[in-house]
């Protein structure tokens, strides 16, 4: 091989090397940029609100399915916080369904297991 060869091949080496280098230092910035802090809280943050408006769709879509029950749960959660005989009734209710729950063993039948 004569020296201008072996110069040309020399300098298609070096090319190709910074070339693969280029790639190395670049692929390498994208990793480092991808899990750098500022770019995992926007990628948390943007999940979140994805999540929190299709929650906002859902809820929308089960109120637009169902008027009459969403209306009769406004009402009612009104009076029981501010009609004080259906706070007292929510009231007796929920320690009447705590007794039940305490002593539910009680009225099992002796073949049924937990």
């Amino acid at each position: 091989m004569s020296e201008a060869e072996e110069r040309a091949k020399l300098a298609g080496a070096r090319q190709q090397a910074d070339l693969a280098r280029l790639r190395f230092v670049d692929a390498l910035r994208g990793a480092r940029d991808s899990v750098s802090p500022e770019r995992l809280k926007d990628d948390a943050l943007a999940a979140i609100g994805d999540r929190a408006n299709a929650i906002k769709n859902d809820v929308r879509g089960a109120i637009r399915r169902h008027p009459v029950l969403t209306g009769a749960t406004i009402v009612g959660l009104g009076a029981s916080l501010f009609w004080k005989p259906a706070r007292s009734v929510a009231i007796y209710g929920m320690r009447a369904s705590q007794f039940i729950w305490l002593n539910r063993n009680l009225w099992r039948s002796s073949d049924d297991e937990a």
